[in-house]
């Protein structure tokens, strides 16, 4: 409302000189804006620090792959390395081994995951992107919901 008040004193006084300054300083403003409130919100909806966060609490050694999803911030903030697959089928057999084990993929694969899946498995994290982690070990804590019991209002802990 600020910039439109402006822009009409400018038309008013017919003070043309004042437009690239007020273009510069409004543009300005809209970044400053966009890094103080979009940027905290972008980041909560589509980074996968919280992912790497949950998958802390796996041992070292333990492998993460990848199932149509890209895990750059996960590599990031985890500094683990996610190993790509290529099918549901390839993601429940990562997860069917005995050393615990976990995969980022996205919520809508889920089911299709489930059906391949020779053991249970776990939901350690899921974002509002749309994105889970799922492991082959239990949460340390019990928070997590076994996979295939969703909504967890009634779901087992895992």
């Amino acid at each position: 409302a600020a910039f439109g008040v402006v822009g009409w004193q400018i038309h008013r006084r017919e003070a043309w000189r004042a437009v690239p300054a007020s273009v510069a300083a409004g543009m300005l403003a809209l970044q400053l804006l966009f890094f103080r409130v979009g940027a905290p919100v972008v980041d909560d909806f589509a980074s996968l620090c919280d992912a790497a966060r949950a998958a802390d609490a796996l041992p070292a050694d333990a492998l993460v792959f990848a199932y149509k999803t890209r895990g750059h911030s996960f590599t990031y903030y985890g500094g683990r390395e996610l190993l790509r697959v290529r099918s549901p089928a390839a993601v429940a057999e990562m997860l069917g081994r005995t050393a615990p084990t976990a995969a980022l993929v996205k919520r809508r694969h889920l089911e299709k995951i489930r059906q391949h899946l020779s053991r249970p498995a776990c939901i350690w994290w899921r974002s509002p992107s749309g994105r889970a982690l799922i492991a082959n070990v239990p949460t340390p804590d019990h928070s997590g919901v076994l996979l295939g019991h969703e909504p967890e209002a009634d779901a087992p802990g895992c």
